[in-house]
Parts: C-alpha cells; sequence; structure tokens
C-alpha cells in the first residue's frame, strides 16, 4: 500500500495519532450506553444523551484544532499536495541554487562525452569525485555501483560531500540557460526518508547507489530544513530521465521532480531565475 501524503517513516505515527483516540472515544460511548441501559434509563433517552455527548466533543476537537496549532508528523515540504517550502528561498539562495545548477549541467554533459557505461551498467557514471571526509574516502569504487563508507542519511554529511563537489568542478565554464532549460530535468532526493521500499541499485542499473542515493557528480544544492531533514537536488541529464521517472512511477518515496513537487519554485528559479538573477542579462 502507498502513502501518497508521507514518507513511509512516518505512517505509523500518522495511524496512531489519528487512529488510537477514535477508538478509544467509541469504546467510552459503547461503554456509556451499556451503563446507562443497566440503570434503567430508556435506550431512545440514552441514544439522545450519546448523540449529545458526541456533538459536543466533536466541537470540542474542532475548537481545540482552529486555536492551538497541531505537532507536525511529518515534513510538510516534502508529501503536501501543495508543496509548500517549510521557509521562504532568500535571493542569496536562489543565486547559488542557479549558478549551482548552470555549473552541473555543464560539469555533467562533459563526463557524459567521456562514457563511462560498462556492460549496460551506469555504476560508473557521474562518480568520478570521491572525496575524503576526516581520512576516509567517501565511495568505495571497487564495487558497482560504488558503496558508500561514510553515515549516509545525516545532512551534514552531504553538506561536506556536495562542499567538495562544486569545488572539483569550479573551474568548469557555466551552461547557457538554454541548455539549463533544454538538457535535463532537476530531481529532488530526499536522504533523510527512509522507505520500505526503497530501489535496488539493480533496478536504475546501478545509476543510484547503493543507498539509493543519485551519483555525487550530479549533486548540486542541499538545503537543510532541519538539524535531521533536508532536501538534495540532483541534475538528471535528458538520456537519464526515463530510467529516473520510471522508478518515481513506480511509488518511491525518496524523489521527486522539482517542476511537479514545487512548480512555484521551479518557475521562479529555472524560468524566470536565469533573468530575475540576472544571468540571462
Amino acid at each position: 500500500m502507498k502513502w501518497p501524503f508521507f514518507p513511509n517513516k512516518y505512517k505509523h505515527t500518522w495511524v496512531l495519532k489519528r487512529t488510537v483516540p477514535a477508538i478509544l472515544g467509541l469504546i467510552i460511548l459503547v461503554a456509556g450506553y451499556v451503563i446507562m441501559i443497566n440503570r434503567g434509563v430508556p435506550p431512545g433517552k440514552a441514544m439522545g444523551i450519546m448523540n449529545l455527548t458526541l456533538a459536543v466533543a466533536m466541537i470540542v476537537c474542532v475548537l481545540y484544532r482552529y486555536f492551538f496549532s497541531a505537532t507536525q508528523l511529518y515534513p510538510v515540504s516534502v508529501y503536501n499536495a501543495d508543496y509548500s517550502p517549510a521557509r521562504q528561498w532568500t535571493e542569496t539562495e536562489l543565486t547559488d541554487f542557479y549558478s549551482g545548477l548552470q555549473q552541473v549541467v555543464a560539469w555533467t554533459a562533459l563526463l557524459v562525452k567521456e562514457g563511462d557505461i560498462v556492460q549496460n551498467s551506469y555504476g560508473k557514471v557521474f562518480r568520478r569525485t570521491n572525496p575524503e571526509v576526516n581520512g576516509i574516502v567517501a565511495f568505495d569504487q571497487e564495487q558497482d555501483p560504488p558503496a558508500w563508507r561514510l553515515s549516509e542519511g545525516i545532512p551534514s554529511t552531504y553538506r561536506t560531500l556536495l562542499k567538495a563537489a562544486l569545488e572539483a568542478r569550479k573551474e568548469v565554464l557555466p551552461a547557457q540557460p538554454a541548455d539549463v532549460l533544454c538538457n535535463g530535468r532537476l530531481l529532488v532526493f530526499y536522504p533523510t526518508v527512509y522507505t520500505t521500499d526503497m530501489p535496488l541499485p539493480a533496478e536504475s542499473k546501478n545509476y543510484l547507489d547503493n543507498t539509493g542515493a543519485p551519483p555525487i557528480d550530479t549533486w548540486f544544492y542541499f538545503r537543510e530544513e532541519t538539524l535531521s531533514y533536508g532536501e538534495l537536488y540532483c541534475w538528471v541529464p535528458s538520456v537519464f530521465e526515463q530510467l529516473i521517472d520510471e522508478l518515481i512511477l513506480t511509488g518511491y518515496e525518496a524523489y521527486s521532480w522539482l517542476d511537479e513537487k514545487n512548480l512555484s519554485l521551479y518557475k521562479q528559479v529555472i524560468l524566470q531565475g536565469g533573468d530575475s538573477l540576472g544571468f540571462l542579462r
């Protein structure tokens, strides 16, 4: 069963928070009805009292939810149907986002030309960068696909690796805005969202690594919403779009296309961002 509005890791919390109180309330109502019948209250009157009690309880519940903010059970910015970010993007963030995007488009175009496809496997594609963190090389390149040697799922780890990846491609001339619009698509990966049906590397022909993450040379921006939750933005060249699209359509919850999950951001940064941020001038 798919849970379309929130990750699998939150579904049990969601069920407990909403189902258990409803069941307890029903038990209390039935018990009250039985007690009144045993004490000689006419069934009609007992039912009327129960209906009145239920109506009062519903009114109290509505008023409570209206005047008191509900505790957030899952990151709204991930699986809310309207997808509105938890906080607004600053002009600096938008500028860094777009410049990083231009850089990764040009960088991956160079790597595609060199060709790293071996025996129908994408395990070596877009993985030239292999940072070293605290004396530990990030990926084991002897495996196909390369396996993480660091602790994955931690926002600070992705931020550190992305910094090294950006440094490795800094000498590459940024891509033109037309290339950004036409030569690929923007993928949002939620590294801290663990699902029970995370795709195996083989399902993506090893394009995704053993943790389900896209190759590091496609990363270009990481936005950390909280200490335990962040969004990794990646560039998917056109030749690999169908591969990723099939995974998303299958229902894997840790991935989404930016233009589908956050159309307003896509329009702001991609369709209008180049001009408003000075890249088309």
